[in-house]
């Protein structure tokens, strides 16, 4: 993957003004003429670990739009429209064009990222409704490592089929990122669902059912699926599935084998877990670990 976006000298220029200091990144992937013509690309992704804080380094200006994923740790994220934001593993971070701000670790985390840009971004962003007075979502980090793993393969390729790929994968990020921030805390969710997302948060190391969440909210299983379905666009068990897998990334950054984040996650059958780890993530758990530990 490409150069760390935590790295936040690395594109500045020496442009900066006095209080409070900001300065803006310069470099920028050129898009093909088929790019332009989609009018939506994908600049660039990464993954990394860092350690911070960052509360010396200037805001920054990106100039483009990025979606970054707190695989594990914690940290900061501050921006002059929103102040000051504590992050934990699992949040996604939003940044604007031309909205400064900075992040970094407290003390370490393990991040991905999505840059994109084009003339399609603004009316992307607008219509999902996405501002940067709210830049942090509570979920979706899965979504956003999931995503950048499957353009890996993608990224360099310059035919209409790759183009055409990029721009699909990034749609349903942002589609994704949106139905996820419909069941963050303080959304309008229907008494029964929030009651079914508390039982998940608690079940931490355990399958949570649907006939348990069912139970729970006093309502038929069929009722909890189509209230999860409207919701969060997903059915229960895919929704519980991507808290599970979310928490398996986190353990796996963190130096924990592939067997004992299987327990951990709930998972009694440890090929099972590599299975579903694949199919939800994008990449194999070994893969996974074995990029968390170069990254370490």
């Amino acid at each position: 993957m490409s150069t760390k976006m935590d790295d936040t000298s690395y594109f500045m220029d020496t442009t900066r003004t006095p209080e409070p200091q900001t300065c803006r990144e310069t470099r920028f992937r050129l898009p093909s003429t088929r790019e332009r013509a989609m009018g939506l690309w994908v600049d660039r992704i990464g993954a990394g670990e860092s350690r911070g804080p960052v509360r010396a380094a200037p805001l920054r200006l990106l100039g483009q739009f990025a979606a970054v994923g707190v695989l594990a740790g914690k940290g900061q994220f501050q921006s002059h429209a929103c102040g000051l934001r504590r992050v934990v593993s699992g949040e996604v971070m939003l940044l604007f064009p031309e909205t400064a701000a900075r992040y970094g670790a407290d003390p370490c985390w393990s991040t991905c990222w999505i840059v994109w840009n084009g003339p399609e971004a603004e009316c992307l962003a607008r219509e999902a409704g996405f501002t940067p007075a709210n830049p942090v979502l509570k979920q979706g980090a899965t979504a956003v490592s999931r995503a950048c793993s499957t353009l890996v393969e993608l990224i360099s390729g310059e035919d209409f089929a790759a183009v055409l790929e990029r721009k699909r994968i990034l749609l349903g990020l942002v589609a994704e990122l949106l139905r996820l921030r419909s069941v963050q805390p303080g959304s309008a969710l229907p008494g029964v669902l929030t009651e079914a997302l508390r039982l998940i948060a608690a079940g931490e190391n355990r399958v949570v059912t649907v006939r348990e969440m069912a139970a729970s909210a006093h309502i038929s299983q069929s009722q909890l699926r189509r209230q999860f379905l409207r919701h969060t666009g997903r059915s229960p068990l895919a929704f519980v599935t991507a808290q599970r897998m979310a928490r398996a990334q986190a353990l796996l950054s963190q130096g924990e084998s592939i067997k004992a984040t299987a327990a951990l996650t709930g998972y009694a059958d440890v090929f099972h877990f590599m299975r579903v780890f694949r199919k939800t993530v994008g990449q194999t758990a070994g893969r996974f670990a074995r990029t968390a530990r170069v990254a370490r």
